[in-house]
């Protein structure tokens, strides 16, 4: 079995990738642009990983199997899903070198997924970009200014450290216990934030005639607004709307429109009382205001089809 000369994830490093879909496509390409050596490519199909092979340029080569991938790197990458980490750790057993770097991109598999190559005499690590990418292309301009989780051990910390500076990232450590409830909060800034856009998209549609085209095309700029303010000002800050006003007649009017539509309506209640507690941390709605959205958000509203309710939120003794 060879052994890594190196120490440490540096810029001679040679790093090999174990896929190569959208996220090992946007990590080749945003290391290539900063001067890092990417030796090594494999894909199952072979013909995904000659093409970022090409677009990585000289030096790069697509490989036949991942131990020859392995036997090629100091910092090997693992870039499948989920379920093929395990089976795809043991066939880049045999070929991975004592001391180097393994680490899955998965922000949810278990580090125990790298077992075998452990076994081997790799140290392994996670590193799982907070981005999104849906296809192979604009990725790697990505890449910089996000935020990187990683997990592993002191030194493997320190290593995947040191790479995320040079890509510009930032690094996020957290701990193996945590990785379940780590994921599902990416999950929900980014797969359920397109959910939640889907049921926006289909009221407007259904209230509107539009299209869902249209829909999304006059949503979209709203959904980049709410984004440029949750930078600009941060949370609660960015909370706007009827909660934030404390506007009890038009969360009535919506809960009244919404009624025919349980799924849409349960969302839209557990997100509004979210809303209120921030609203109350905001200081924008006096503590008596949030008690009555609270209670109008817990209660069934049925037959006013949309009127609403005339003035303000409703009284705490209503």
């Amino acid at each position: 079995m060879p052994s890594s000369s190196r120490k440490g994830t540096t810029s001679t490093s040679k790093i090999g990738f174990l896929g190569a879909g959208a996220a090992a496509t946007a990590l080749a390409l945003a290391a290539r642009r900063r001067g890092l050596a990417v030796a090594a490519i494999w894909s199952p199909s072979g013909i995904s990983a000659r093409a970022l092979a090409r677009r990585c340029g000289k030096g790069t080569r697509a490989v036949s199997s991942p131990d020859e991938a392995a036997a090629a790197s100091d910092l090997l990458i693992l870039a499948v899903p989920d379920r093929a980490i395990v089976e795809t750790a043991r066939r880049a057993a045999a070929g991975v070198r004592r001391g180097a770097l393994v680490v899955h991109l998965s922000g949810a598999a278990p580090l125990s997924d790298l077992a075998p190559l452990r076994r081997a005499g790799a140290r392994i690590g996670g590193f799982h970009p907070i981005q999104t990418f849906p296809d192979r292309k604009g990725g790697a301009e990505k890449i910089e200014d996000s935020t990187v989780g990683i997990r592993g051990d002191a030194r493997a910390a320190a290593e995947l450290r040191r790479l995320a500076a040079k890509l510009r990232m930032r690094a996020l450590r957290f701990p193996e216990r945590g990785r379940i409830r780590y994921h599902a909060a990416a999950v929900m800034a980014s797969n359920l934030v397109v959910a939640l856009m889907d049921l926006a998209v289909e009221e407007l549609r259904a209230s509107s005639g539009a299209s869902r085209a249209e829909a999304l095309r006059a949503l979209l700029p709203l959904l980049r607004g709410t984004v440029a303010n949750l930078a600009r000002v941060g949370l609660p800050g960015a909370l706007s709307g009827p909660i934030a006003r404390g506007d009890g007649a038009t969360v009535a009017g919506h809960l009244s429109a919404l009624s025919r539509r349980p799924s849409t309506d349960r969302v839209y209640r557990e997100l509004s009382a979210r809303a209120v507690a921030m609203a109350l941390q905001r200081r924008t709605v006096a503590p008596a205001v949030a008690r009555s959205l609270r209670r109008l958000l817990a209660s069934p509203i049925e037959g006013m089809h949309g009127r609403g309710r005339r003035g303000g939120a409703p009284s705490p003794d209503r």
